[in-house]
């Protein structure tokens, strides 16, 4: 099923966070109003669309936790390969700050989709009379290889200008993969990112410390 109106809005404190640049910092206005200045070009760049489908985890990626059989919904969401093209072109001009400010720019509007696509996957859920009770890591619950299963799942067709290289890397880069495990219970809903059990460590957005496991690996 592919996922309709997939629309967000960016909060700019958001992008600067992710630049790291608290408001304290001396560089703030100045990067705030690079932002407002390159906002109207970014938004027309992007190309958001989706998809998700429902599969069982098969034998080569099945673990102890999560064995062979294990029922999944899987969620494909990309905002297009323009918006990339539009970070790059600050680069090779030698703006850098544009290119970072775009960047960035791109990274939180593709987070912030989530508030609009996985309301579309309740709503499937419910008509199958299923939940979800948790969110996959990949890396981390599964190897980057679920994400070759994710997209076989759901189809080419259905993720159009959507390729998958060898090493499991989706092209266009701006594209991120969920996979979810199903409940019998159709109340439960548990699709929320958990920062602690993220393997990404350095990440300015995150919410809550990495767990212990992850300081130690």
């Amino acid at each position: 099923m592919r996922f309709h109106n997939l629309k967000a809005e960016v909060p700019e404190e958001k992008v600067l966070q992710k630049m790291n640049c608290p408001p304290e910092s001396e560089w703030y206005e100045e990067f705030q109003s690079e932002l407002e200045e390159l906002e109207s070009e970014a938004k027309r760049a992007l190309e958001p669309h989706g998809a998700m489908a429902f599969g069982k985890i098969p034998k080569e990626l099945a673990t102890e936790k999560i064995p062979e059989g294990t029922e999944v919904a899987c969620a494909i969401i990309t905002i297009g390969k323009n918006i990339s093209d539009y970070c790059e072109s600050f680069f090779r001009d030698g703006d850098c700050v544009r290119g970072l400010l775009a960047d960035s720019y791109a990274d939180i509007y593709l987070f912030e989709l989530e508030k609009c696509w996985v309301h579309q996957v309740m709503d499937v859920c419910r008509e199958r009379k299923v939940g979800i009770r948790g969110r996959l890591e990949i890396p981390g619950d599964l190897t980057m290889e679920a994400q070759k299963f994710a997209f076989d799942t759901i189809g080419e067709a259905e993720l159009p200008g959507l390729t998958l290289s060898r090493g499991y890397m989706f092209y266009p880069v701006k594209t991120i993969c969920h996979i979810f495990l199903l409940s019998e219970d159709p109340e439960e809903f548990r699709v929320a990112h958990d920062c602690r059990r993220c393997t990404n460590t350095a990440c300015n957005m995150r919410k809550e410390p990495p767990s212990p496991e992850l300081l130690e690996a």
